[in-house]
């Protein structure tokens, strides 16, 4: 339950639930980035995840559009936390299905690319994050009012929605949390900005 000491039977769940990394101690969503760009057989990768110790291993790791493909689905978040730095990565990957560099599955990826990806994952290892899991303030004493952006462009479109709670008396915000999040990369053959931002509200 909230606000118990993280126990036996949350590690033998894995620290998850339904699939997102929970302190129920802290009440708080965990987020740990699974970097591993070792070769795959059968769909699994054959070596270790990159850590911080090991993160030299990235300059010279073979990367493929399989590789690269396999660690952006490694990340679960389905409420949509992370999306400000998932949505990079789906639209550099965008890139590698391009008729520009025309590359198959397997192919090593060639020096501009392979940089751009092993500077991106960078990023990544090691980095834990943390988000309350309610929406509801310790504090709130008074009303929420939901709040929604969109935008789009020709490389991605994107919504959110915050809450922001209010005061009991007051119109000055209290405090704002992100009720959830999403992003979609734009279609290659739709540069539109005006359409993409249009999508961006659909979501």
């Amino acid at each position: 339950k909230s606000g118990e000491p993280d126990d036996e039977q949350l590690e033998l769940l894995g620290g998850a639930v339904l699939g997102l990394g929970w302190s129920s101690e802290r009440d708080r969503f965990i987020f740990r980035f699974a970097i591993n760009v070792s070769q795959r057989k059968r769909k699994q990768p054959t070596g270790e995840d990159v850590t911080l110790e090991t993160i030299y291993m990235l300059e010279g790791a073979r990367l493929s559009k399989r590789i690269c493909l396999s660690v952006v689905n490694s990340i679960f978040d389905p409420i949509g936390f992370l999306t400000p730095l998932t949505i990079i990565l789906k639209v550099t990957l965008r890139r590698m299905f391009s008729k520009e560099f025309n590359l198959d599955w397997d192919d090593e990826l060639d020096r501009e690319l392979h940089k751009q990806w092993v500077d991106l994952l960078r990023m990544f290892v090691g980095v834990v994050l943390e988000f309350d899991r309610s929406i509801m303030p310790i504090t709130a004493t008074g009303r929420a009012v939901l709040a929604a952006f969109w935008d789009g462009s020709d490389e991605a479109f994107a919504a959110v929605i915050y809450a922001i709670w209010l005061g009991l008396n007051t119109e000055e915000p209290l405090e704002v949390r992100l009720v959830a999040s999403k992003a979609r990369v734009s279609a290659d053959w739709e540069k539109n900005t005006v359409r993409q931002e249009m999508n961006g509200a659909v979501l």
